[in-house]
């Protein structure tokens, strides 16, 4: 197991189940290993706010059409991947983004599961501008294939670009 090295020790996260782990790691949109076709969305506002505009430091970003109930923007990642958290951001140059957040996650797109705590939905606080970037990490890992983040609130208008944190699974 190899993690981050500091002053030649190596740094491992211990996870809620006791195991360690190096850091996790972004999955692909920002660099854009995760290919369009692969990001899909209840709806879109434009030609230029697609889906896969939504992506962490892009300079275009993904919105919701306009008066959409419980917008959300999803991710195949084509395999089972093992998924931390994310980092969130609002649309950058334009005055909108997303305040509250539900996720939900499983292996297949027809049957997923929102994150819960003692049996309740929970609720993610996101970004409070649209420039910065909010880390969220997860209060347990998710095995997926699919994520999906559900707008619950937002500024203005309904508008994100996202990296997903976590591990490739061999």
């Amino acid at each position: 197991m190899t993690g981050k090295q500091y002053f030649g020790a190596t740094v491992l996260y211990l996870l809620s189940d006791g195991s360690l782990s190096p850091a996790p790691s972004p999955l692909g949109l920002e660099d854009r290993s995760i290919t369009d076709h692969q990001i899909t969305a209840s709806s879109f506002y434009s030609s230029t706010l697609t889906p896969f505009a939504g992506r962490l430091n892009d300079a275009d970003y993904w919105a919701a059409r306009v008066g959409e109930s419980n917008p959300w923007l999803q991710v195949d990642f084509e395999t089972t991947v093992i998924i931390m958290g994310i980092q969130i951001q609002g649309a950058g140059r334009i005055e909108q983004w997303v305040t509250d957040i539900q996720v939900e996650f499983g292996t297949e797109e027809s049957a997923l599961t929102p994150i819960e705590e003692s049996g309740v939905i929970l609720n993610f606080p996101a970004n409070f501008n649209s420039e910065g970037t909010k880390h969220l990490k997860f209060p347990h890992r998710l095995v997926a294939r699919y994520l999906r983040i559900i707008v619950k609130d937002y500024i203005r208008h309904p508008a994100m670009r996202l990296e997903v944190m976590g591990y490739r699974c061999m």
